[in-house]
């Protein structure tokens, strides 16, 4: 409202308001130890983004909106091992410091997810919080999963297909959104995988999922339907 009585054009308001948002984003960044790369390939007003290694887990924090009941703010993801014990995972949902985090969205769905090698979560936004504010609550999430789970591995390469494994060199790519570190062989061979699962999804019969399918390879089918799922860094 402000920029339109300032004569200043609809079109241009989300630019504006991105970089009104860019110092908050940066200031974030430097007290997580983070680094800002925005995304590319969505709509300016959602490109911030902080992705990194931090103690050995893989960071993820976007600008966020949840649906029921409306509300943005930031979702947080940390990569980690693969869980081995099954009630890992009810043991971070059952810290008291998750409900605090969540807030009013401690029993709504969907703002907490936990799954074998990631946990993530939606923290509402707090009217005038500052970086070092949001940067607390994000660091408590990841102390609280880093407490229950590993580091990623070092030195293994997580392409689903991968015929060396034990690899140096990765690369951090985002496939669906998730963060994964994969050499640089898989990567040029994510767009066969893609194809095979196509192919796979077409011959099945009547057009369903069967469950050789319904894991990995649907995950990569969904990522290499757009060209732009991969982001190398």
């Amino acid at each position: 409202d402000q920029d339109t009585l300032k004569g200043r054009k609809a079109e241009n308001q989300p630019q504006m308001r991105f970089l009104r948002e860019l110092q908050f984003w940066q200031e974030l960044g430097q007290t997580l130890q983070l680094p800002y790369i925005p995304s590319s390939d969505i709509p300016i007003g959602w490109r911030h983004r902080l992705i990194g290694n931090l103690r050995g887990h893989i960071i993820l924090i976007k600008k966020a909106m949840f649906k029921e009941p409306a509300m943005d703010g930031w979702t947080v993801l940390v990569r980690h091992a693969p869980i081995q014990t099954p009630n890992v995972t009810q043991e971070i949902r059952t810290d008291s410091k998750i409900d605090l985090l969540l807030g009013k969205l401690k029993k709504a769905k969907g703002a907490f997810e936990s799954q074998p090698d990631y946990t993530w979560i939606f923290l509402p936004r707090i009217k005038r919080e500052t970086a070092a504010g949001l940067a607390q609550r994000i660091t408590t999430f990841i102390d609280i999963v880093s407490r229950h789970t590993s580091p990623c591995p070092e030195g293994i390469c997580e392409g689903i297909e991968c015929k060396t494994r034990l690899i140096s060199e990765r690369k951090l790519i985002l496939i669906n959104g998730i963060p994964r570190l994969y050499c640089e062989d898989c990567i040029k061979a994510i767009p066969g995988w893609g194809e095979k699962a196509k192919k796979e999804y077409s011959e099945a019969p009547n057009n369903l999922i069967p469950g050789v399918i319904a894991g990995s390879s649907v995950a990569i089918l969904g990522a290499i339907l757009w060209a732009a799922a991969v982001l190398i860094m």
